[in-house]
C-alpha cells in the first residue's frame, strides 16, 4: 500500500513573516488566495479546522497553498469527535473552539483572519505566556486594531480583519467566498489609489453620497442639523485658534450623513474620527447603532435589534475605539469596527446619569 501526496515547495507564511514584513500587495494576495482554498474546502464539505500561518505554503510563483488537513471535518459529522475536546492551535482558534463548541465553516474563516493580522502587524492578536491567557483573550477580549500597530494601513483593511474576527459567529463572515470579494476589492482599491490610509490622526473627507433607498423628511431634518452642529463647531474652533495660535488660519471642511430612516442620538468620538447614531425602520424589531468613520464613504451597522439597543450615548468614554450603549439593564460596550457587545454593568438604574449630564 501506498500513500501518494504533493510534494509542495516553497516557505510557509510563519517562514515568511520571519524572514522580513510582508509589503501589503503580499499580504492580501496571499489572503485571497487562502480564503479561495477555504471557499473550494468548504463547498465540498471539509471543514479545516486548523488554519494558521505555519499551514499556509507559498511556493517560489507565489502560489499559496492550504497544508495539513490532519483535522478536518465533514460537514455534519461533528460527533465524530467529542465537541467538548479542544483540537487545534490556541493562538489561531475562534471562540467556539476555545469553549469545546461545535465547529463550522465559520471556524476558518476567524483562524484566517488571525492569519491575516499577524502577516500585517507581524504577531498573534492574541497573546500569553500560558494557554488559558491565550484562550481568555480569544473568548473575552478584542484584539489591538492593527492600525494602531502598522502605519500607512486602509481603515477597509482594519474593518475586513474586524469582521473576520467578530466574536460570534453570526457576526462574522458567513462565507470564505465573502471574504474573497472584500479582499479582491480592496487590491483593487489600493492598485488605483482609492482607499484612504490611516496616517497617524483622523482626517475629515468630503462626503455625501447617500444609501440607497428612500429618504424621509425626518433624515432631511437629521441631515441640517449634523451639518450645522459641524459647522458651528469648526467656527468655533477657528475662532479660538485664531485668538490663541498666530499662523495661517485653520481651514476645515463640512460633511453630510444622508440616512434612509429616523435617526436620533448623534455623537462625535472624543478624537473627532467617528459619528454614531441609531436608526430605527418600521419592518425592524428594534434600533440599528450606525458608525460613520469620517475618512470612509459609508456608514457601518455595529449592532443591531438582536443586541436590544434601545438607549445610547455611544462615545460617553474618552477611547474612541468603543461604543457603549444599554441594553435593558445593562450597559455594554461595541468595538467601532462591529463584532461581539462586551457587557460593562450588568445591572444598571433606571433614570441613570452618565458623565456628560444627560440620561443614558
Amino acid at each position: 500500500m501506498f500513500l501518494v501526496m504533493a510534494y509542495i515547495e516553497g516557505l510557509t507564511v510563519k517562514d515568511k513573516i520571519a524572514e522580513r514584513p510582508l509589503n501589503l500587495d503580499e499580504v492580501l494576495d496571499i489572503a485571497a488566495q487562502t480564503a479561495q482554498g477555504l471557499q473550494a474546502a468548504h463547498e465540498s464539505g471539509v471543514v479545516h479546522r486548523d488554519i494558521k500561518s505555519a499551514n499556509v505554503m507559498v511556493t517560489p510563483q507565489g502560489q499559496a497553498k492550504i497544508m495539513d488537513f490532519g483535522l478536518a471535518q465533514l460537514a455534519d459529522r461533528s460527533k465524530l469527535t467529542n465537541t467538548t475536546t479542544i483540537l487545534g492551535t490556541p493562538a489561531y482558534m475562534s471562540p467556539e473552539q476555545a469553549l469545546g463548541e461545535k465547529t463550522d465553516r465559520r471556524t476558518d474563516i476567524w483562524s484566517l483572519g488571525v492569519v491575516l493580522y499577524e502577516m500585517v502587524t507581524g504577531r498573534l492578536p492574541f497573546e500569553g505566556e500560558r494557554q488559558e491567557a491565550v484562550l481568555h483573550g480569544i473568548t473575552n477580549e478584542e484584539p489591538e486594531p492593527v492600525t494602531a500597530l502598522r502605519a500607512g494601513l486602509p481603515m477597509e483593511l482594519e474593518w475586513i480583519i474586524g469582521k473576520a474576527l467578530a466574536k460570534g459567529r453570526e457576526e462574522r463572515y458567513q462565507h470564505a467566498e465573502d471574504l474573497l470579494v472584500d479582499l479582491r476589492s480592496l487590491r483593487k482599491k489600493l492598485f488605483a489609489g482609492k482607499t484612504s490610509i490611516v496616517s497617524g490622526g483622523p482626517r475629515l473627507t468630503q462626503l455625501g453620497r447617500p444609501l440607497a433607498g428612500e429618504r424621509h423628511s425626518s433624515s432631511r431634518i437629521l441631515l441640517a442639523a449634523m451639518a450645522l452642529l459641524v459647522l458651528v463647531s469648526a467656527v468655533v474652533a477657528v475662532l479660538w485658534l485664531g485668538s490663541s495660535v498666530p499662523g495661517p488660519e485653520p481651514t476645515h471642511r463640512t460633511f453630510a450623513l444622508s440616512i434612509e430612516s429616523p435617526a436620533f442620538w448623534p455623537s462625535i468620538s472624543p478624537d473627532g474620527r467617528y459619528v454614531a447614531y441609531l436608526t430605527k425602520s418600521s419592518s425592524a424589531a428594534g434600533p440599528t447603532l450606525w458608525v460613520q468613520d469620517l475618512s470612509q464613504d459609508e456608514p457601518r451597522a455595529v449592532a443591531g435589534p438582536e443586541q436590544e439597543v434601545w438607549n445610547i450615548k455611544p462615545f460617553s468614554s474618552p477611547d474612541s475605539r468603543f461604543a457603549l450603549f444599554r441594553a435593558g439593564p445593562q450597559l455594554r460596550r461595541i468595538s467601532v469596527l462591529g463584532g461581539a457587545a462586551v457587557m460593562v454593568c450588568e445591572q444598571l438604574p433606571d433614570n441613570t446619569v452618565g458623565p456628560w449630564g444627560g440620561h443614558l
